[in-house]
């Protein structure tokens, strides 16, 4: 919205069709708080919300002390992934998400099409043959493109 009112634009011809129902209850709020201020006050309120949000968040992350997933560590796996889709950081969070399906099924979502969904069936191969793992075994980690889900 800060972006759509520094180009000049007015907040009527501000489009929610793509918020999801949440931001879409915020957006509604946030409309409500800045609707009786003069046009000129706006963005610098929605500034100032924005640095707002931006602090709790930055505050509530540094009272995590551990990572939510613990890191798996395990180089070798993480090689085995970058042949296959070659950013190391896109197949360190596979290697994470697979440790952390060993207690329950995932389902690892992604917006990557290129590399991480397009070879989801060589990346379970490739973790099958790596964890040694039976074609009758099930692996708990599974592979979704978030276009697949919604």
């Amino acid at each position: 919205m800060c972006k759509h009112i520094a180009r000049g634009q007015t907040l009527e011809q501000f489009t929610s069709e793509s918020l999801n129902p949440n931001d879409l209850r915020h957006f509604k709020a946030i409309l409500n708080e800045i609707s009786d201020q003069p046009p000129e006050n706006v963005l610098a309120y929605l500034r100032d919300k924005t640095a707002v949000t931006q602090m709790g968040i930055q505050k509530a992350m540094c009272q995590i002390n551990q990572h939510i997933v613990q890191r798996a560590n395990d180089d070798t796996c993480t090689d085995i992934l970058v042949a296959m889709i070659t950013n190391r950081a896109d197949a360190e969070i596979l290697v994470d998400a697979l440790y952390f399906s060993e207690k329950r099924p995932l389902t690892f979502v992604t917006l990557d099409s290129t590399d991480v969904t397009k070879n989801r069936n060589q990346i379970v191969r490739a973790i099958r043959n790596y964890r040694l793992l039976e074609n009758t075994e099930v692996l708990t980690l599974g592979i979704q493109h978030l276009g697949e889900i919604v």
